[in-house]
């Protein structure tokens, strides 16, 4: 993604180039539809002419302790400082190309808020190989190859040729013209197809100077502030409304005790009552012995004589089959056991019987 790819309107574009500067002992536009008089450029692009470009090998390091020394160089650089860096995989370490802007124009420092060293757009142009370019500031020669190499040219350096041959490559490259009334536009649409991660690598910004840093924490630091105020008279309020829930509580503590009390002896005497009512519903309403004594008359018994003594029960009487009500008896739940005491005597056509009957405990 770069610039171009987002801006597709010509009017837009327009606009964009009236914001650019080149630099090269004074401040140009790109192009010649500018007004001079309102031009204030905030993107400067500075001639090779104005760089120092070096590149530096630092071997067998790692990227944090990298940065941290790419950064005192910054700070400590009375100029503005660029750093590319490069993996060199052969030395276990990395390449730095480091561009050093010596622009000390007031009207540049004043008015821009990005640098941009003219070799590291040419560096990343679409097109490779030789290039023979017409710059504001004299003829220049630029191979962008693994890295760049530009020189202008000289009486000592006065053919391609002779450059290739200065940088120690060959001159069987693609060569590229560009006319000086072609050059500028060339720089222009050069930058619009730079990607956005590269261009940010290449730029130096001048925020510092052009926007003040109090009114720029300003912005965070009002609503923070007033975010606080209204958080602190919540919050006391809260505090309050608690208290005052909390004095009315006590207020009411005679009368709650009092409820609770209430309410405990209820649930007591409900727990009574709920204890009492099972007993009472599983205790059988007839004496078992009384019960025994119906359920022989039921069976066909005429009892003579009943008693009870030593757990046993003893039922004496004349029955049409005592059998029959030795074996009903033996049948009943809270009975043990059952038998007959002594023989069965027949009198009239009807049994005699004594039964002894051993009721459960």
């Amino acid at each position: 993604m770069n610039i171009g790819a987002v801006i597709k309107s010509e009017a837009i574009k327009k606009r964009l180039v009236k914001s650019i500067g080149y630099y090269a002992g004074s401040i140009a536009p790109l192009s010649d539809q500018v007004d001079l008089d309102s031009f204030k450029p905030k993107l400067i692009i500075v001639s090779n002419k104005y760089c120092d470009v070096q590149t530096i090998t630092y071997p067998a390091i790692g990227k944090k302790e990298l940065l941290d020394i790419l950064k005192l160089d910054r700070e400590s650089s009375a100029h503005a400082v660029i750093h590319v860096v490069m993996k060199n995989s052969e030395q276990e370490g990395f390449d730095v190309r480091r561009t050093e802007i010596r622009v000390i124009d007031s009207e540049v420092q004043n008015s821009a808020l990005c640098l941009i060293p003219e070799a590291e757009i040419l560096a990343n142009a679409d097109t490779k190989g030789l290039f023979n370019l017409a710059t504001p500031v004299g003829e220049m020669f630029f191979l962008n190859i693994d890295r760049p190499f530009y020189s202008y040219k000289t009486s000592l350096m006065s053919t391609p040729e002779l450059f290739c041959l200065s940088v120690g490559v060959n001159n069987e490259d693609v060569r590229t013209n560009i006319a000086g009334c072609d050059y500028l536009k060339f720089i222009f649409d050069t930058l619009l197809t730079i990607p956005f991660d590269k261009l940010a690598k290449i730029c130096h910004f001048e925020v510092k100077k052009h926007i003040p840093l109090a009114q720029l924490h300003a912005l965070y630091i009002a609503p923070l502030v007033a975010v606080t105020l209204l958080y602190s008279v919540i919050y006391g309020y809260t505090l309050f409304k608690v208290d005052q829930l909390e004095q009315q509580v006590k207020s009411y503590g005679d009368d709650v005790s009092s409820l609770l009390n209430r309410k405990a002896a209820i649930d007591f005497n409900s727990e009574f009552i709920d204890v009492v009512n099972k007993r009472i519903v599983s205790a059988p309403l007839v004496h078992p012995d009384w019960s025994l004594v119906h359920e022989a008359i039921n069976a066909g018994m005429d009892l003579q004589q009943f008693s009870k003594r030593d757990g046993i029960v003893t039922l004496r009487g004349m029955s049409d089959n005592a059998s029959n009500v030795l074996k009903h008896v033996s049948s009943l739940e809270y009975v043990e056991s059952a038998e007959f005491f002594g023989t069965v005597r027949k009198s009239r056509q009807r049994d005699y019987s004594v039964i002894h009957v051993r009721l459960k405990s």
